[in-house]
């Protein structure tokens, strides 16, 4: 599916025929240097064993609560919120229910169809 964003500046036409998305997040990709480090040497080593004791393996866990113990306000800022931070966190720092309750998952993955629809341009989406 990459090479379908590459392609797409050269081609006059490109028809797409995808069978099931995939669900690509952001990932706010940042360049550091030296005058713009992201991390004190401190901050490395508690990253470093909160991930011991997460469920990914990441330096961030799923939210104490359930998808549905929020209003549906408070559920779209949970999400922008995670959208926004980027990584991995919109799958594995949300709600604790989301991988395994399919009515929450379902609210997150509509969410995230809702955001990929307005990227694409053309008749189909």
């Amino acid at each position: 599916m990459s090479i379908i964003q590459e392609l797409s500046t050269v081609a006059g036409q490109l028809t797409v025929f995808q069978r099931t998305p995939n669900t690509a997040l952001p990932m706010r990709q940042v360049d550091y240097d030296d005058q713009n480090k992201p991390f004190s040497l401190e901050e490395v080593e508690t990253s470093l064993a909160a991930r011991t004791k997460s469920f990914a393996g990441f330096d961030y866990n799923f939210l104490p609560r359930k998808c549905f113990d929020d209003t549906p306000e408070q559920r779209a800022e949970v999400y922008e919120k995670l959208w926004q931070e980027g990584d991995f966190k919109y799958w594995l720092a949300t709600y604790s229910d989301t991988l395994f309750a399919q009515e929450a998952n379902r609210e997150c993955y509509n969410f995230w169809r809702d955001k990929t629809r307005a990227k694409i341009n053309g008749v189909y989406r």
